[in-house]
């Protein structure tokens, strides 16, 4: 499953570490994030059944680069 959220950060480096971060967590096959559009597209692996508890480790693991990055969910 693919799904897009928005996102809020402040500079496309920080957007490059977060996408790195995303690809790092468990549950997710894919991610990607545009600096321009604030979006952050992600697919999960097949055998994920909560989205938003996955979401919710891509976040943590994205503050890890910048404790004020956002993903809206």
């Amino acid at each position: 499953m693919k799904k897009s959220y928005k996102i809020s950060v402040d500079c496309p480096v920080c957007a490059g570490k977060m996408e790195d971060a995303a690809n790092r967590t468990e549950g997710v096959k894919s991610a990607s994030v545009n600096f321009m559009s604030l979006k952050m597209n992600v697919e999960f692996e097949n055998d994920v059944e909560d989205h938003e508890k996955v979401m919710r480790a891509v976040l943590e693991n994205c503050r890890d680069v910048a404790d004020d990055i956002e993903i809206f969910f």
